[in-house]
């Protein structure tokens, strides 16, 4: 019997479903609600095992994220700008599997590691939008057919692009190319 295969899959936008041969469910910057590129009926998504988020820009981080943890409480693994605007907003803090720039973290049945992206990010409060410099990541997700994704994120042209296709190899890489799905 052969494993099922990894699945890749455009949510619209920058949000991406992958499925895993072991059947987890990985989302990454997931933008759920009122987005306009979403394919319809997926606005209700399915367990969800891990979610990764890049940046706190609402196109990568739903201000109504809660709504979906809630649903499946997943794993999460963001930068810490992005955890604490999570826990301020009622997200459990023990959901978090803490990393920074230039770790990497087996989670489940993949190899999670954040590399740098070069974007001005903020998180919006209630009232207010508060702007962090260089609070953007990439990721790179190995997982265990060997298929390695480099999810950059929102970020411009940068050298150190080429170091991460040499120490992770990716088989498929995830560049933004200007807002449309």
């Amino acid at each position: 019997m052969h494993p099922e295969p990894t699945t890749i899959q455009l949510l619209g936008h920058a949000t991406f479903k992958i499925t895993t041969p072991e059947k987890k469910v990985i989302l990454v910057d997931p933008w759920l609600f009122n987005n306009p590129y979403i394919p319809q009926g997926l606005e209700q998504q399915p367990v969800v095992d891990l979610m990764l988020v890049t940046h706190g820009h609402e196109d990568h981080m739903d201000i109504r994220l809660k709504e979906l943890i809630d649903q499946s409480s997943p794993t999460i693994i963001a930068n810490n700008i992005c955890r604490r605007f999570l826990i301020e907003q009622g997200v459990d803090e023990s959901l978090f599997e803490p990393m920074n720039l230039g770790g990497s973290l087996p989670v489940h049945d993949v190899t999670v590691t954040m590399v740098n992206a070069f974007h001005h990010a903020h998180v919006y409060l209630t009232e207010k939008t508060v702007t962090f410099p260089h609070a953007a990541n990439g990721f790179v997700v190995r997982l265990s057919d060997g298929t390695t994704v480099y999810f950059a994120g929102d970020t411009c042209v940068f050298g150190d692009m080429q170091l991460i296709r040499e120490l992770y190899q990716p088989t498929i890489a995830v560049l933004p190319i200007g807002g449309a799905p």
